[in-house]
């Protein structure tokens, strides 16, 4: 009982610098944390995000690549927020985001289109209400993007892109 507590308690240690290493795209840190820890690879860490929001982000496509298809991350984790008991959530847009809310807030479209590729939500909420497509609405290639792959142009009257799917 006492050993696989010790185990989660050093990946938690671990976490501080995986979650640094996935920001600035170090594979090798990455891989051995997975590795090591593999049931901690879709938690939050203390920035209050996930590996794959981290790598995405920051626009490492290889490192993104390497977490779905080899670190078998789940694509669609979303960032938790850690609050003390009795405390108040926060409305932050990181809270509840996912990889594909970054990667389209921040404007990397190779990645929006890998993630979608390999069922990314794009309808999924984060804390705020946005979806994916709200994020990247800022970002002419990811609204352009967007449009296209939602096939929008049939439509002169549509004023604004969905925020939900339509049965």
């Amino acid at each position: 009982m006492l050993n696989p507590f010790l185990h989660n308690l050093q990946g938690r240690l671990s976490s501080l610098d995986v979650f640094q290493g996935a920001s600035n795209g170090n594979q090798s840190i990455v891989k051995n944390f997975i590795e090591n820890y593999s049931i901690l690879k879709d938690k939050s860490c203390l920035y209050e995000t996930t590996l794959l929001y981290s790598a995405s982000r920051n626009n490492h496509f290889n490192l993104v690549k390497y977490l779905i298809e080899i670190g078998q991350c789940s694509i669609n984790a979303q960032n938790e927020e850690y609050i003390e008991k009795g405390q108040e959530p926060t409305a932050k847009a990181t809270i509840g985001s996912t990889a594909l809310h970054a990667a389209s807030f921040q404007g990397h479209l190779q990645i929006v289109k890998y993630l979608i590729e390999h069922s990314g939500d794009y309808f999924i909420l984060n804390n705020v209400n946005q979806t994916p497509i709200e994020n990247g609405k800022l970002k002419s290639i990811i609204r352009r993007f967007f449009n296209n792959f939602l096939v929008f142009d049939y439509s002169s009257n549509l004023k604004s892109l969905p925020n939900k799917t339509s049965l």
